[in-house]
């Protein structure tokens, strides 16, 4: 029970940690970032749909640009792990009363969540800018056309979030690496990344089809079989990779 408690507390730590600059960008500008890309992004959301009527179903394929959000993921596995080696936490890390596997399995958990929580927030804004698309080009809002946009991009992005795990936990384990002995072995890891992106790259063009394909019956895209079979290879993968960070941790990494 007392690892159980500490497995969730580890979750909660590494969720809340921030990604380190060694000169942070003062809060000023980081606002006054954010709203020059919100401007502009209003400004050609508000030009395109005003003057040109936006058919729902380039509405549902600019969901497709989250594609990429896996990598994103991957970005976050990394980060959290790198987080104890740069911050001189990794003996303290390694040296609590829980598990390898424990330790590694925080880490994805977490880095998953993060992942999630960014997902929310970019439906949540492709969502606003849609509807808003989809007023100035009909203004209306009608259920046929506002239902088969937001549940486009509710499926599309669930799944590419439910892919995620995979990506989440090989970027935890190409930190391990990084910081362990096996580090000569990282390029190797770059030869199987750029081919598992070939592979996948080469494969856009069934993922593009499935975005726009999705009406409102999900159920009848005919991709369906391939998203679950991918799902579920990712989960797969996800379990893989943190054994073998684990395994790594345990066996290839001094204090």
């Amino acid at each position: 029970m007392a690892s159980n408690r500490g497995f969730w507390q580890l979750v909660r730590h590494d969720s809340k940690l921030r990604p380190n600059r060694r000169r942070p960008l003062p809060r000023r500008w980081r606002v006054a970032y954010g709203v020059v890309v919100a401007i502009v992004v209003l400004v050609v959301t508000t030009y395109e749909s005003a003057h040109n009527r936006v058919p729902i179903t380039a509405l549902n394929s600019a969901w497709f640009i989250t594609f990429y959000f896996p990598i994103v993921a991957f970005g976050f596995g990394a980060g959290v792990t790198a987080h104890e080696w740069r911050q001189n936490t990794v003996g303290w890390w390694l040296t609590l009363p829980v598990s390898r596997s424990w330790l590694v399995g925080a880490k994805v958990l977490a880095a998953w969540l993060k992942s999630s929580r960014l997902f929310l927030y970019v439906y949540a804004i492709g969502a606003v800018l849609g509807l808003y698309s989809i007023f100035l080009s009909t203004h209306a809002l009608s259920g046929s056309a506002v239902g088969p946009f937001l549940l486009t991009g509710l499926w599309w992005n669930g799944v590419l979030l439910l892919v995620s795990p995979a990506t989440t936990a090989f970027g935890v384990l190409f930190s391990t690496l990084r910081y362990s002995q096996l580090r000569p072995a990282l390029p190797i890891v770059w030869i199987v990344i750029g081919g598992g992106w070939w592979l996948l790259s080469s494969h856009l063009k069934v993922a593009a089809s499935f975005v726009p394909s999705i009406t409102s019956s999900p159920a009848a895209t005919p991709h369906w079989p391939w998203m679950f079979c991918a799902v579920a290879a990712s989960w797969v993968l996800a379990l893989l990779f943190t054994g073998i960070a684990s395994l790594v941790l345990r066996e290839q990494v001094n204090l």
